[in-house]
């Protein structure tokens, strides 16, 4: 059979056989057990593993020194045999136990504008909710710091209160604060509304 693939008449039952159902090496040469390979020749077809790229899912303003990832672990039944298809990435990140070292790099990602002055609408299912949360708890910060500059600048002495409060009754006329409005796609909410607390606790500031 691996003859006849390797046939001109063969090529179009090949390409079902080897692209349409997305087979892996385990189930290939569980097909073709007379196919052994040297380790070396191996490695010369099998493609390098690529990075996984995550979106960063804390905000470096609310959890300073902290890097949060958002990661579902794929775990599904292989329609090929009988085992499971399990993610690559997120199964080595589930092995993990704290204390354990990752090596990572940061990628620069599409820029998100955080203004206070712009309503913004998030929309997001599952683990795509990353950058959304990372962006409501920046915003957040961003609104909390505000206030506290705005608080102290109420203990300045009063030529200087007269001034700012000009200059800041001018500035939240034209930057007047607007609110977020955040959707998280789940199939389940108990087991797939990962952070509904803390949406809830956001939801009096944005």
């Amino acid at each position: 059979r691996l003859r006849y693939f390797a046939s001109e008449e063969g090529a179009e039952e090949r390409a079902e056989y080897a692209d349409l159902p997305r087979r892996s090496l385990l189930s290939l040469f569980q097909d073709f057990p007379s196919a052994r390979p040297s380790l070396d020749a191996l490695l010369d077809l099998v493609p390098r593993l690529q990075p996984r790229p995550y979106s960063i899912a804390s905000s470096p303003s609310h959890h300073p020194g902290s890097l949060h990832l958002f990661v579902a672990l794929l775990s599904l039944p292989s329609p090929l045999g009988p085992w499971q298809r399990k993610g690559v990435c997120s199964s080595y990140l589930a092995s993990l136990r704290p204390g354990d070292s990752v090596p990572l790099r940061l990628c620069p990602g599409s820029a998100l504008r955080f203004q206070l002055s712009l309503p913004a609408l998030l929309v997001a299912p599952g683990t795509g909710f990353s950058p959304c949360r990372s962006f409501l708890w920046e915003r957040d910060a961003l609104r909390r710091r505000r206030t506290e500059e705005e608080e102290e600048e109420e203990d300045d002495d009063e030529d200087d209160a007269k001034r700012e409060k000009k200059a800041r009754k001018q500035k939240e006329e034209e930057e007047e604060e607007h609110g977020v409005l955040a959707f998280l796609g789940c199939r389940h909410q108990h087991a797939d509304f990962v952070y509904a607390h803390e949406l809830r606790q956001l939801g009096s500031a944005t």
